[in-house]
């Protein structure tokens, strides 16, 4: 269910290892070493998953008022400098829909931003935030 997200995160970490290319030593027996990291940044990863009303596409003018809110709710976000990134998922078949990476002060308030979606508001669209930990100055 959560194979895109692993992707996703997968794909980002092996991106942040391989711009620190000087954090890496090699042994006698060719293992490669990685410096342990001793600091590390925190961001909140939002798993952006199908609400209750996601199915009500009664009036198609409605759903696509919605879907403008939302989208520049996003693009609001990653102007500002809150959201790293956004988007949402080519294939939604398993109720995942889309991922957004917030800077916040705390979990608390990254559910706040993330909760004051207008999708999320309209149940179009849940959230389920989760604090992620990156080694530090990588993102």
């Amino acid at each position: 269910m959560y194979r895109q997200l692993l992707l996703f995160v997968s794909a980002l970490l092996v991106f942040t290892a391989a711009s620190n290319a000087q954090d890496e030593h090699t042994q006698g027996d060719g293992e490669t070493i990685y410096d342990m990291p001793t600091n590390w940044d925190t961001f909140y990863a939002v798993v952006v998953k199908q609400g209750p009303n996601h199915a009500d596409d009664t009036d198609p003018a409605v759903t696509q008022a919605i879907m403008h809110q939302h989208i520049q709710y996003q693009l609001g976000l990653q102007h500002s400098g809150t959201a790293v990134a956004a988007g949402g998922f080519a294939d939604a078949s398993d109720g995942i829909s889309g991922l957004t990476l917030l800077r916040a002060e705390s979990l608390e308030d990254a559910e706040r931003i993330a909760n004051s979606d207008p999708a999320v508001q309209a149940g179009r669209f849940s959230v389920v935030v989760k604090t992620w930990y990156v080694p530090g100055g990588r993102l």
